[in-house]
């Protein structure tokens, strides 16, 4: 295997690890991702395999504050996108199909405020969630009113 697909394969396996993390967190999070992923993909300067590994490099400490670790993610999106440049032409019916489903949700990432914007659907606010807030206090307590 060459070093050169090796480094392409975890490049990806990053990039898709960046954004499902912020899939996983909300669909906010991964709508401002996938606006910075994209806003790299169409204006800015291609990224080679290595500066997507470097932004996920074993070297960097752990954010300090959830500020820092937010800055530290949409630095990554950035770069991931810039990455993605690259191959772009090869999952262009992917990247549309997420532009898509970012669209239905609600978000209009052409927009530099994905992240006040409300989603169409977040499952953390759905009614079952918040009736099992409701109904269940951890045992032997009761919410404050």
């Amino acid at each position: 295997m060459a070093a050169g697909d090796q480094r392409r394969r975890r490049a990806g396996s990053f990039a898709v690890e960046i954004l499902g993390k912020r899939l996983l967190s909300c669909p906010t999070a991964f709508a401002e991702s996938w606006r910075r992923c994209r806003e790299a993909v169409d204006e800015a300067e291609a990224a080679a395999d290595a500066e997507v590994l470097a932004v996920n490099g074993p070297s960097k400490p752990r954010p300090a504050t959830t500020a820092e670790a937010q800055s530290r993610e949409a630095t990554a999106a950035g770069v991931v996108g810039a990455w993605l440049k690259t191959v772009a032409p090869e999952v262009k019916e992917e990247i549309g199909a997420i532009d898509r489903v970012v669209a239905g949700l609600g978000f209009d990432t052409t927009r530099n405020n994905v992240t006040a914007q409300d989603p169409a659907a977040d499952a953390r606010f759905d009614k079952p969630s918040l009736a099992l807030i409701d109904e269940a206090p951890p045992p032997g307590k009761t919410w404050r009113g």
